[in-house]
């Protein structure tokens, strides 16, 4: 268990160093606008495949400010991973930001990995899958 730890803090420091060091998020397209005003973005750039896995980078700026654990939230940034030909996926880190566009302070960290489930038909995560998976090109 603490082996495991370690190697989440390790892969936390080097995503917080890569957020602080490099512009990673600069090619961001829009995949998705909501009904509620939120755009999802992602970054073809970060789309990586290993097999029938494929992970992406992506990053959801709301319209108006969301509150998480008390936390003002302007936008979020995650790295998921999923499975193309059983169409599933999970949230492997996200990060919540003070400011739109993943701007500001990181407020919140999620850094542990999520159980891989079924992807919801009709929603955001569906979109999401049909990009990382070549099924779908972002706007």
């Amino acid at each position: 268990m603490k082996k495991i730890m370690n190697r989440r803090l390790v892969a936390l420091f080097i995503v917080t160093l890569a957020f602080k060091s490099t512009n990673v998020f600069a090619a961001f397209e829009v995949a998705l606008f909501s009904k509620t005003g939120n755009y999802t973005y992602v970054d073809p750039n970060t789309i990586r495949k290993n097999g029938n896995k494929v992970t992406m980078w992506t990053m959801t700026d709301y319209k108006k400010e969301e509150v998480f654990e008390n936390k003002a939230v302007k936008s979020q940034k995650s790295f998921y991973e999923y499975e193309c030909k059983k169409k599933q996926m999970r949230l492997l880190i996200s990060t919540f930001h003070s400011e739109h566009i993943g701007g500001g302070e990181i407020v919140m960290t999620i850094p542990q990995e999520q159980d891989i489930t079924p992807v919801p038909s009709g929603s955001t995560g569906e979109v999401m899958w049909k990009i990382a998976c070549g099924l779908l090109a972002p706007h």
